[in-house]
């Protein structure tokens, strides 16, 4: 129950929409506590190639705090040493690590001197049947990471290989046995700088609206983090209020001014990351144009004072979690 707008708003991301302190704080213990056993496996595992600790990441939402309600999984990169190995792009953004001159670890998961990703991909996953407190590991459905699933708690670990390059970006598996670009720490900083420069305000934003995303079957064909660089570029672009109803409102004139357009990967290594095709682009523009017009009213009975019919309007959006006026 609330009796404004922003109290409805605070209620329903405290107890709908954002993770608990609590949850935050017992996934970050398993997921660093996980780390820490896998900078071990080079010691204990026989041809466990040698990790770079230094250089392994903990990204994905959960590490970005854009996560919403429940941790169900946390995505990790696991760095390990080139070990005087070498990479050479030969295709469409597509890599080759070079094993002639690398140690007998590396040369033991290559094909022909060539790193063979899934190979990196599976001594992963044989090794992980070494922690007790794990359930099972599972190759992940695009053959990029391991997919270790817990005994004890409601999140998985995706854990991806990597290599971090002399030119300063990392090397992933693409899916077919070579490597392809990353780089999660250009993904961090872009959001952690627009959230400073919004005060703070744009991790609940980009909450808030995955939340309703998760709601809504067509909007949710949309990717996660392509969705998500859609709230960036909308606050870079506009900038926010102090009202999160008031953003909500103009980021779904944005959405319905934009789904149709092509979005280019910010990192530059992707190229166009809307997913969509052209039928699901315009279902998706029909229904940010009805959003925006139920919030056109919400926004417009709040400054009316009339917070009980506005909250009304905000239930037609949220769906029934949405607190009651009262």
């Amino acid at each position: 129950m609330a009796k404004t707008v922003q109290s409805a708003f605070n209620t329903f991301n405290d107890n709908i929409v954002n993770l608990s302190s609590d949850d935050v704080a017992r996934a970050r213990n398993s997921r660093d506590f996980l780390l820490t056993n896998l900078h071990s496996f080079d010691k204990k595992i026989t041809n466990f190639p040698l990790t770079y600790s230094e250089k392994s990441i903990k990204f994905g939402s959960f590490a970005r705090k854009t996560k919403i309600i429940e941790v169900d999984d946390i995505d990790l990169m696991l760095c390990f040493n080139g070990s005087n190995a070498c990479y050479s792009e030969y295709y469409n953004g597509k890599f080759k690590i070079h094993t002639e001159n690398a140690d007998s670890r590396l040369k033991l998961l290559s094909d022909n001197n060539f790193l063979n990703s899934r190979k990196v991909i599976e001594k992963i996953k044989s090794s992980l049947s070494s922690l007790y407190c794990y359930e099972k590991a599972e190759i992940h459905r695009q053959q990029e990471a391991v997919t270790l699933k817990l005994s004890s708690y409601t999140w998985n670990f995706d854990i991806v290989p990597c290599f971090f390059t002399t030119d300063n970006f990392y090397l992933i598996p693409d899916g077919n046995g070579n490597w392809k670009k990353a780089d999660p720490r250009l993904d961090q900083a872009r959001v952690s700088d627009e959230n400073q420069r919004q005060n703070g305000s744009l991790l609940q934003l980009i909450r808030t609206l995955k939340y309703w995303k998760s709601k809504t079957r067509i909007v949710n064909l949309i990717g996660s983090y392509f969705f998500e660089n859609l709230v960036i570029q909308f606050s870079r672009n506009y900038g926010l209020s102090s009202e999160i109803d008031l953003d909500i409102r103009n980021f779904f004139l944005f959405l319905y001014q934009n789904i149709e357009n092509d979005f280019d990967d910010p990192k530059g290594f992707q190229g166009n990351i809307n997913n969509l095709n052209y039928l699901q682009r315009l279902n998706v523009k029909n229904i940010a144009n009805n959003m925006y017009q139920i919030c056109c009213d919400a926004y417009t009975y709040k400054k009316n004072i009339n917070h009980e019919k506005s909250i009304k309007e905000w239930q037609k959006v949220f769906g029934s979690e949405f607190p009651n006026y009262g």
